[in-house]
C-alpha cells in the first residue's frame, strides 16, 4: 500500500499589495569615504562595495521586496558615475525603483525622512543626503551635466620624485578645460562627434563631461 502525503506551504514573501506600498522611481544623492571598499559598483556578496552597503540598507527599511533583494537589474539600478577602490565621493547619484508608501513625497519632496531611515542601517562612512522622486525615463548617467574629479597627491611623493612641485603643477594644467574623453568611454562615436564640433573657447568643462560614461573612473 502506498500512501501519498501532500504538504501545502504558505510563502512568507509579501507582495507590494500586502505591504501597502507602491513602486516609485527615485534618485538617491549620497556621499562616502571609500577607504575600506573595493569601489562603488556592486560586485558580489563577498566583495565590500558602496553599492552593496547601500542596497542592503535600503532593503532593511522595507523599500525593496524580498524577490528583488540583491537583484540590481530588477530594481532598475543605475549610477551617474563610479569610483575605484579607496576613492571617496562628496556627492554621487544612483536611481532605482523603491517600494514606499504612496504619499511619501507629498509633504517631503526632498525625501529627507527616507534618507534618515536608510542612514540608520549604513556605516558612518556612507551617508544618504536626499531621496527624490523622478520620472520613469530619468537616467543619472545620461542626464548628468558635469562631473568633477579631484586628485590629491601627498607631498611626500612629490619630494621623492625627480620633478618639482612647479613641474607637476604645469603638467596638471594640461588637463584643464574641455577635452575629448573618447579613450575613457565605450562610446565609439564620441571622437567623431567631438572632432566635428569642437568646443568654443567659451565652453565650460561640462561639455566634455557629458560624453563620459559610468565606466569613467576617478584616479
Amino acid at each position: 500500500t502506498t500512501t501519498t502525503t501532500t504538504t501545502t506551504t504558505t510563502s512568507t514573501v509579501k507582495s507590494r499589495k500586502e505591504t501597502g506600498r507602491t513602486k516609485h522611481k527615485v534618485a538617491i544623492l549620497f556621499g562616502y569615504t571609500g577607504t575600506d571598499y573595493y569601489g562603488l559598483q556592486y560586485a558580489d556578496d563577498s566583495t565590500p562595495t558602496i553599492e552593496k552597503e547601500l542596497e542592503e540598507a535600503i532593503y532593511k527599511t522595507g523599500a525593496i521586496l524580498e524577490t528583488n533583494h540583491k537583484r540590481l537589474v530588477r530594481l532598475k539600478w543605475a549610477r551617474s558615475s563610479r569610483t575605484d577602490k579607496g576613492v571617496h565621493a562628496l556627492g554621487n547619484l544612483v536611481s532605482m525603483c523603491m517600494d514606499l508608501p504612496e504619499n511619501t513625497f507629498k509633504e517631503d519632496s526632498l525625501g529627507l525622512k527616507v534618507a534618515d531611515d536608510i542612514n540608520q542601517f549604513l556605516p558612518s562612512c556612507i551617508r544618504v543626503f536626499s531621496v527624490v522622486k523622478v520620472s520613469k525615463k530619468f537616467s543619472p548617467r545620461d542626464q548628468c551635466a558635469i562631473r568633477t574629479y579631484s586628485v590629491i597627491w601627498p607631498r611626500k611623493y612629490i619630494k621623492e620624485s625627480q620633478y618639482s612641485l612647479d613641474d607637476i603643477t604645469r603638467l596638471m594644467r594640461q588637463f584643464e578645460g574641455s577635452h575629448n574623453f573618447h579613450n575613457f568611454t565605450r562610446a565609439q562615436h564620441a571622437y567623431k562627434s567631438f572632432s566635428s564640433t569642437p568646443p568654443s573657447s567659451s565652453s565650460s568643462s561640462s561639455s566634455s563631461a557629458t560624453s563620459m560614461t559610468d565606466d569613467t573612473t576617478a584616479a
